[in-house]
């Protein structure tokens, strides 16, 4: 049986009757252009002036100029733009002192909030009224006689009008036939975003994204080299192996990311870059609009919600502060709020110097506001939810990710690097797990599964390969005529290297973690011989190493292979008879032999 999920009490409270408090809550919440009830409507025109300069009546620039003597015109740069600056301010002037004569009447987004009338930019005007036919008509014959005195030609069919969802049907039919204009259509933009937002924003701007993958498509990614694909972020992959999570790139490259930025706190970053700007300039239209009331931080509402008494006086923060004492003035606070207000309200600590209240941000040394800090703020919290697992077998610190993005090296070199570290190399190995390959062997020496560590380093083709490029840059760069024997050797040799520093250093730490192991010499006349070995439990196949070096530590003899074991003795075992071998192959008499 499975048990109910809404229990007695839930739904006793889902079935009660609703109150009025609970409708009044609900049609407060609602934007005030959608809620019900609403008696007034609000039209927006937009504009689309003429830039005919040429048609700029001279008498009017000449009038404006003589008013306004201290605008000018910067030396070299061209008039024509500065006329129709001059004539947009002409504009809003005229838009300005209307809404003072309350002949045109604004819109208001919220209360204590200011009236917006207009707002341009560049030559695009939008114009908000209260939809009634007076303000209209009022409004068409302002651009007329905007229009006559200043020569600019106005073609009202490419304006454009928009109501609001309370306005009357019969009402917006009338404004229509004033202004002989239609209603914007579903899909029309200004200034490149859509005019008609519905209720998901994501669907609203989701052309922006059609419009970046149209165009992420066109770029050739198959000519491009793994390092400069990393400002090729494909949205949709086009069926491609993706190695690691999005997360994990977008962590910073000290921390062994790739350093992609967060798009979501990146922009959060470049909101808080434009709120920033608005607190720092009080005048801008948008910080009245958004402006809150709130200064009390201790307090759950943020701000007094007490009605003050009958003919108060004092109705700013300041009238209650002691201009003596310079501390709140309890009395006064006391008779105007409430008791918990009053408590809330004295811990605020008021400045010692008077001055003037300032926004300081804590994330800079100057308190001035940066994106990037402020991405490095929004991304703080995404970065602690991550887990914290190493890469690698081994956890590596930041200094070896700096250091890795600061080899002078072409970044194709750096990128291979990181890639693998972080495992991310389309091996055998790898897309097996994938299900993107049959088998994990490697498909040359077909005794072990293809991991990165086995194709960089174990595999007897890669000991090969090393040691002839190695023998190739020799060659070109230094001038040393490459011996085959020779290159042979090299490479058995980095091969032993390997191992040694693979398995019996993880061996030695293993059992004794403070152990330092030497390498002592052999008598003179006496070659050491050092065997170790390797065993895989899980893979039954084992790995061996026999090196022999004289007093003078120089290599004599090396070999290396690969082996079915059954146990990590046996290896040890095989390795002591290969150099036992060795030395009878040789004719050495006299020979050391070290194993652990």
């Amino acid at each position: 049986m499975v048990e109910p999920v809404i229990s007695n009490e839930i739904n006793s409270a889902l079935t009660r009757t609703i109150s009025r408090k609970e409708v009044k809550a609900a049609a407060f919440q609602i934007g005030p252009l959608k809620a019900p009830g609403g008696k007034k409507g609000v039209v927006a025109v937009k504009l689309d002036l003429n830039k005919a300069y040429d048609r700029i009546r001279w008498d009017f620039l000449i009038k404006v100029c003589n008013t306004i003597p201290s605008r000018g015109l910067r030396q070299g740069n061209p008039l024509s733009p500065y006329f129709f600056l001059i004539v947009s301010n002409v504009f809003s002037t005229l838009i300005n002192k209307a809404v003072l004569k309350k002949s045109l009447v604004g819109i208001c987004l919220r209360k204590k909030c200011p009236i917006i009338s207009h707002l341009l930019f560049a030559d695009d005007s939008l114009v908000f009224l209260e939809a009634k036919a007076e303000v209209c008509s009022n409004f068409k014959d302002l651009v007329m006689s905007f229009s006559e005195a200043s020569g600019l030609s106005i073609n009202f069919q490419k304006f454009s009008l928009f109501f609001s969802a309370n306005t009357k049907e019969d009402l917006r039919n009338e404004i229509k036939d004033i202004f002989g204009i239609e209603v914007m259509k579903e899909g029309s933009k200004y200034l490149g975003l859509p005019m008609f937002w519905g209720r998901s924003k994501k669907e609203a701007m989701a052309y922006i994204k059609d419009k970046i993958l149209g165009k992420i498509h066109g770029w050739k990614s198959r000519t491009l080299p793994q390092a400069s694909k990393e400002v090729l972020i494909n949205g949709d992959g086009g069926g491609k192996i993706h190695w690691g999570s999005c997360e994990k790139l977008t962590e910073a490259k000290r921390n062994g990311g790739m350093g992609f930025r967060d798009l979501e706190a990146f922009n959060c970053a470049l909101l808080a870059k434009q709120f920033w700007r608005m607190m720092q300039t009080p005048m801008l239209t948008g910080y009245k609009c958004l402006k809150s009331d709130n200064w009390i931080p201790s307090w759950s509402r943020e701000k007094p919600i007490s009605y003050p008494p009958p003919n108060c006086q004092w109705t700013k923060v300041y009238d209650f502060i002691n201009p003596t004492t310079n501390v709140w003035d309890v009395e006064k606070l006391q008779s105007s709020v409430s008791a918990e207000e009053v408590s809330a309200i004295i811990k605020i600590p008021v400045s010692i110097t008077k001055s003037s209240d300032q926004v300081i941000w804590s994330q800079t040394r100057n308190g001035k506001y940066t994106v990037k800090s402020g991405y490095a703020q929004a991304f703080k919290p995404k970065s602690r939810g991550k887990s914290q697992r190493p890469f690698s077998s081994r956890s590596l610190p930041n200094k070896f990710w700096t250091k890795l993005w600061a080899t002078p090296t072409i970044p194709k070199v750096r990128n291979f690097i990181w890639r693998v570290i972080r495992n991310w190399v389309a091996c055998k190995d790898n897309l097996c797990k994938r299900k993107c390959a049959h088998s994990p062997l490697c498909p040359i020496c077909e005794l072990e599964q293809e991991s990165v560590e086995h194709v960089l380093f174990r595999c007897a083709w890669t000991e090969v390969c090393w040691a002839i490029w190695k023998a190739r840059n020799d060659c070109i760069f230094n001038g040393v005529m490459p011996q085959p024997e020779r290159t042979i050797d090299q490479a058995k040799r980095a091969n032993f290297d390997y191992l040694q520093a693979s398995f019996e250093d993880v061996k030695e730490r293993a059992t004794n973690p403070n152990r330092i192991v030497k390498w002592s010499p052999p008598p003179p006349s006496f070659i050491k011989f050092n065997c170790d070995g390797a065993f895989s439990s899980s893979r039954s196949l084992a790995i061996f190493g026999c090196l022999a070096r004289d007093c003078g530590g120089r290599m004599q003899f090396f070999r290396s292979g690969r082996i079915v074991a059954s146990s990590a003795l046996v290896t040890e075992a095989w390795a002591l008879r290969i150099a036992c071998g060795m030395a009878v192959d040789m004719g050495i008499s006299k020979a050391i032999f070290e194993s652990n």
